[in-house]
């Protein structure tokens, strides 16, 4: 994988530099989200305390695991109560405090240098810089996810984290990720319908030479309902700017089926060139 351009001369480009960016932020996201950074901070302390039983007051050791934030700049402590039998496990998990945060300090500095990058590119380029806020704010969407640490077993998993609907959506996104496309998986995109506004979820989003692109993958056009609700779908698209061959494109495959990767590779590959199919993708 092409390595980010931070200390060196190599020249990255805006799509470059938003891959750059949308994988350190993943990975800064995912380490604070992590029980390395969570056991980072914290200490055991030992404390007696005192249980009523039988009308006898006993005093006993128990071991808390205390650590502190700031939120708001304001200092909270937090005291966690450690069963016995967590101890050990739990001293094993502070004894990398110093590691881990050394592991911290350089992602965050790693991401601060790309997005320094990042801000100079878009300036040069005269882009929006709503298009990177659009990409963190998802990022941040797709962190409460990571907090969730059960997922449904028929779930298949990204390379970056998304919890993806189907398998073929799964390959696109992993496919995406090994040809180094920036892409927003189910991003929200605003349009009208009837003069109201309403939202729809493409099943990826791309930000490729300064415009978005979206695409669907379409699994089920062996479905007379299917096809109806997509053929209105694809109306609505267009009546907000979204078009085949434009910046609107369609694959079809079937999680039932194989589905031939190497076909999703070569569209994903000539839309980082800016070369976008005019007509619906068989894989």
């Amino acid at each position: 994988m092409k390595k980010a351009a931070i200390n060196n001369n190599e020249k990255l480009t805006l799509n470059d530099c938003l891959f750059e960016c949308r994988i350190a932020l993943e990975k800064l996201r995912g380490f604070e989200a992590s029980e390395a950074f969570y056991y980072m901070k914290g200490i055991l302390r030992p404390k007696k305390e005192k249980k009523k039983v039988g009308g006898k007051v006993y005093t006993h050791d128990s071991i808390y695991y205390v650590r502190v934030d700031y939120i708001n700049k304001e200092r909270k402590v937090k005291e966690t109560y450690v069963k016995d039998g967590d101890v050990e496990s739990i001293q094993n998990k502070l004894a990398g405090k110093k590691e881990n945060r050394k592991k911290y300090s350089q992602l965050k500095k790693t991401a601060k240098a790309l997005f320094k990058q990042l801000d100079k590119l878009m300036i040069k380029t005269n882009t929006d810089k709503t298009v990177w806020e659009r990409f963190e704010a998802y990022a941040n969407k797709h962190e409460a996810y990571r907090q969730n640490d059960g997922h449904a077993a028929n779930e298949s998993i990204s390379a970056l984290g998304e919890r993806c609907r189907s398998k073929a959506e799964c390959i696109l996104a992993n496919q995406a990720f090994s040809v180094q496309l920036p892409y927003l998986y189910e991003a929200d995109v605003d349009v009208e319908v009837n003069g109201r506004k309403k939202t729809f979820r493409p099943d990826f989003s791309f930000f490729i030479k300064g415009k978005w692109i979206i695409l669907e993958l379409l699994g089920m056009l062996d479905k007379d309902d299917y096809v109806v609700d997509w053929i209105q779908k694809k109306q609505v698209y267009a009546e907000n700017g979204y078009v085949e061959g434009k910046n609107l494109v369609c694959i079809a495959c079937k999680d039932s089926q194989g589905i031939d990767s190497r076909k999703i590779t070569q569209v994903l590959r000539n839309l980082k060139r800016g070369f976008i199919p005019r007509e619906m993708v068989y894989a």
